[in-house]
């Protein structure tokens, strides 16, 4: 099968183009590296991997055969969604342009959107930031526009995800606490640290997005299990055997007045993939940030 990954040198994107490719499948990314994990010579060697570095609003119409798309490309992080005046014009029109390549060409369409979409339908008098309403929005017109097709699609919602390779200089808690942990910073926590958050392994994503290109497909990519802030920070102060205090901040004096954390209180969801369960603990979690924080730390001692 040949694969097309939109935003495929990224976070996630480099998880399940590894995996699609040690399975035996043809994978063709476009990127435009703005925000990418690692660039094209990463695949060096593999017959099966093609690049095509580019914004993905540039493309006219991928080239050559493709079997399935699966669009990861947008702006994702708390630093990068803010001050940002037409992210929800970003993230529709990435989508809809995605969508056309998919009616064009007769191809299924995969679209990785955020757990906290569910929220509009939970709570719709609670009020929305643009980049959840985006990927609600994105959402309801990827399945309207190839319903009319008769094309299949899939929307997977999932939960913040973690693992190797995460920046903390896109807001993720993960990275941010575990360099802070490592170098012996305070570890910082907003708000009072009693905020839950439901984490899961980049590498269970990339599984879930690739047993769902071959079967029909669930919607939540979940643990099922929430993690207290607070208990994620005094865990990483733990694994690291960091003399970090744990200082408490308000994100909205500390880090930018439009900040805004994950849904508090978002229910509880279970996997509902057919076929898919996490594998990863929250250990490995921790152990692969852990790997990570270290060779950044040694690459600045070098420099």
């Amino acid at each position: 099968m040949r694969v097309l990954i939109t935003g495929g040198l990224g976070f996630v994107g480099r998880a399940l183009t590894k995996l699609l490719l040690d399975h035996g499948h043809e994978v063709v990314v476009i990127d435009n590296l703005s925000t990418a994990l690692v660039s094209p010579t990463w695949f060096a060697g593999r017959s099966q991997f093609d690049a095509d570095i580019a914004d993905v609003r540039d493309v006219e119409a991928p080239t050559g055969r493709i079997d399935r798309i699966v669009h990861l490309a947008g702006p994702v992080g708390a630093f990068h969604i803010l001050d940002r005046p037409r992210l929800e014009a970003e993230i529709l029109g990435l989508a809809r342009h995605v969508t056309n390549w998919a009616v064009n060409m007769r191809v299924p369409l995969l679209f990785l959107s955020t757990l906290e979409a569910e929220d509009t339908l939970v709570r719709p008098q609670a009020p929305r930031n643009t980049f959840i309403r985006a990927k609600r929005r994105a959402e309801m017109e990827i399945a309207f526009t190839l319903s009319r097709a008769s094309l299949p699609y899939w929307v997977l919602r999932s939960c913040t995800i973690a693992g190797p390779g995460q920046s903390s200089a896109a807001g993720f808690a993960v990275p941010r606490m575990m360099e802070q942990a490592q170098t012996g910073r305070p570890i910082t926590v907003f708000g009072d640290g009693h905020r839950s958050h439901e984490l899961l392994h980049v590498d269970d994503v990339a599984r879930a997005v690739e047993i769902s290109l071959f079967s029909p497909a669930g919607t939540y990519v979940a643990r099922g299990m929430h993690t207290r802030v607070i208990d994620l920070a005094q865990r990483i102060k733990s694994v690291t055997a960091s003399r970090s205090e744990i200082a408490y901040l308000n994100p909205r004096r500390a880090v930018h007045p439009l900040y805004r954390e994950p849904i508090e209180d978002l229910q509880v969801f279970s996997p509902s993939v057919p076929g898919w369960a996490p594998k990863e603990s929250m250990d490995r979690i921790l152990s692969d940030a852990i790997v990570l924080s270290r060779r950044c730390e040694r690459r600045r001692s070098v420099s």
